[in-house]
């Protein structure tokens, strides 16, 4: 991948560019003994260090503002020809969210990159990019999922512990969405707009279970009852596989497609890693470039159980992140059987 160099990127040379060589990752290192900048724990540094030189895709960028104050690392890695994915290094303590955001949005929008995923490990929130990267007359693959999601397509079901969201489209004939959280959980940002509408989160943002919970709007039919009864006899031990009508994002790149489809083909029961996804679908030799990227699209996921990501497990079968908390993926593990918690 040849992303290039952005002198100035920003109108009147407001962001500076600065592509750095991989044969100098490792001097990356001084960057995150400063005070003012939040950096990826030591072990996870390095780590992210062997894989860059392993992997000769990866191009790595500091974007800082004309005064020279650095905003944040990043590495760019294409996924086929038209999807990028960026990792999120090191970011600046001192940086405004929206000076982040309107880099971030020069960077993509300068280099032609429309299709893209973020992954940030600082918990950065980028509710703002979709609309500095329209005004900029460019399309943006990851935050769309947030920006289209309307909570009057979505439905709300208590099971147990549990609560099952459900989304619809428009005509209500098939899935959209489906996932299932916990009690005391953090709510996903996907899910905020409904879980708040229905008066389902706490003052600290976290999911709380109400006794006599009941969504009172008028039931999409007749799938959503299909869906309580599937849903409800996999939780019971009674169901192993779904027979529940579904629509994929029109806007799913390429890669994420892909690995969506090989997660429909992982049986009940069983589990793989992300490399072993890899390999099914990039060269088997360079399937070890390859985990972050699958993981990624694991997390992009819209439709938990009918597409079981959470069957897939980093090498070693340790657990990895899961959109409703590593719990939550325990446990279904546990639940068919896997004792991996």
């Amino acid at each position: 991948m040849s992303i290039g160099v952005t002198a100035g990127g920003g109108r009147a040379n407001r962001y500076q560019v600065q592509r750095i060589p991989l044969d100098k990752v490792a001097k990356l290192k001084f960057f995150s003994q400063r005070n003012d900048i939040r950096a990826l724990k030591v072990k996870d540094f390095k780590a992210r260090c062997r894989a860059l030189r392993n992997n000769p895709e990866s191009e790595i960028y500091l974007l800082s503002l004309a005064d020279q104050q650095i905003l944040l690392l990043l590495v760019a890695n294409s996924l086929f020809k038209a999807q990028t994915y960026i990792d999120i290094l090191l970011l600046s303590e001192l940086a405004k969210q929206a000076e982040v955001e309107a880099a971030l949005a020069e960077f993509i929008y300068k280099q032609s990159l429309n299709e893209v995923i973020i992954n940030s490990p600082f918990s950065l929130k980028l509710d703002g990019l979709t609309k500095v990267f329209k005004a900029l007359e460019g399309s943006f693959l990851y935050h769309s999922y947030k920006e289209n999601f309307n909570p009057e397509q979505n439905r709300i079901i208590r099971r147990g512990e549990w609560y099952l969201v459900m989304r619809f489209n428009r005509s209500a004939d098939a899935l959209t969405g489906l996932y299932l959280l916990a009690e005391g959980q953090s709510c996903p940002e996907l899910l905020q707009p409904i879980f708040e509408a229905q008066g389902l989160l706490n003052q600290a943002g976290k999911i709380q279970l109400l006794p006599n919970y009941c969504d009172q709007r008028r039931r999409l039919e007749p799938l959503q009852s299909q869906v309580e009864t599937e849903i409800t006899e996999y939780l019971s031990g009674n169901r192993q596989d779904f027979n529940l009508p579904y629509e994929l994002p029109v806007d799913a790149g390429e890669f994420q497609l892909k690995v969506w489809q090989e997660l429909a083909k992982i049986p009940y029961g069983s589990y793989c890693t992300y490399e072993e996804i890899a390999r099914r679908i990039v060269d088997p030799a360079e399937a070890n470039k390859y985990g972050r990227a699958v993981g990624a699209a694991c997390s992009a996921n819209p439709l938990m159980l009918i597409l079981p990501c959470h069957r897939v497990l980093g090498q070693g079968g340790e657990l990895r992140g899961f959109m409703t908390g590593v719990k939550t993926k325990a446990w279904l593990l546990d639940h068919e059987l896997l004792r991996y918690r």
